[in-house]
């Protein structure tokens, strides 16, 4: 259930703000790491953005820190909910968005690249000057630990390419959500929405909306940092 919402820029009447992007931030005590993720969204070059954290039960300081940001930036948006899980916080995220693409962070110290957006921006861009609109744009994944950064090679494949299948073998080793969005209208088109499991939430999310697609799309340039 939601307990609460805030919104901002959503005025009454039905008559949304539809921005180029919904970023959707399920949030369960991470007071150590949330404001990390946060900052990557603000300092975005490209600010044509929204975001919707929701609040799943904190126990912590976790929504002492959203109120700061939401009170702060226009374009930030909560929802609290009794402690229900990462799915239902991103279903429920779901109903709100406005974005013409969704993306998805997890603020345990996942982050954007500052030029994230903006790259991906320039992505659905040139499709759309080809006449195409892209309903999945795949990015590359990588991470970092104190001694190294590693890229995902099959995501990195991916993410050059112009027009990529389905059933391409390379997607299967490549299901994370967070370095992909998704098209806002394709999904209320195919209903897909987060299944409710205990694990492997994201997949079930992803191949269910995959094989739904017309067009996917790679963005070359790093966006997403684990």
């Amino acid at each position: 259930m939601i307990r609460h919402v805030k919104q901002f820029n959503i005025y009454l009447g039905g008559i949304k703000i539809n921005y180029r992007f919904s970023i959707i931030l399920p949030a369960y005590n991470v007071e150590n790491h949330i404001r990390d993720t946060l900052n990557s969204l603000v300092n975005q070059s490209f600010q044509d953005f929204e975001v919707i954290l929701v609040n799943d039960g904190s126990t912590d300081s976790t929504q002492n820190i959203i109120d700061e940001y939401c009170n702060k930036y226009s374009n930030f948006k909560y929802i609290y909910q009794e402690n229900q899980g990462v799915a239902v916080a991103r279903n429920n995220a779901l109903k709100l968005v406005t974005g013409e693409y969704i993306g998805f962070l997890d603020p345990d110290g996942d982050l954007f690249f500052e030029e994230a957006l903006y790259n991906i921006n320039e992505t659905i861009k040139f499709h759309k000057s080809q006449n195409t609109i892209p309903d999945l744009i795949i990015g590359p994944q990588t991470s970092f630990d104190t001694w190294s950064r590693r890229e995902y090679k099959n995501a990195k494949i991916l993410s050059h390419l112009d027009n990529i299948l389905p059933h391409d073998e390379k997607i299967i080793w490549t299901m994370l959500i967070l370095n992909k969005m998704f098209r806002r209208e394709k999904l209320i088109e195919t209903g897909v929405k987060m299944p409710l499991l205990t694990h492997s939430s994201d997949a079930g999310f992803f191949f269910s909306y995959l094989y739904q697609c017309d067009k996917i799309v790679g963005c070359p340039h790093n966006f997403f940092i684990i």
